[in-house]
């Protein structure tokens, strides 16, 4: 009986361990995703600052927002 219950010890710490290692994974994705998004919020900001490109109509040649 002691081999049934080292069994099931050996498979909950392997299924523990996968799980945390799932869980890491999903938490450096998200960070990944979220610097690339701040990336892009900052980039968007810089080209609306680069202000009126023509001088006629005193609109911007491109909209970063389309």
């Amino acid at each position: 009986m002691t081999v049934s219950n080292d069994t099931t010890t050996l498979l909950d710490s392997a299924l523990t361990a996968q799980n945390t290692q799932q869980q890491v994974g999903i938490d450096v994705l998200k960070k990944a995703q979220d610097a690339m998004k701040l990336q892009g919020q900052e980039l968007a900001q810089m080209l609306s600052n680069l202000g009126p490109q023509s001088a006629p109509a005193n609109q911007p040649l491109l909209d970063a927002y389309a």
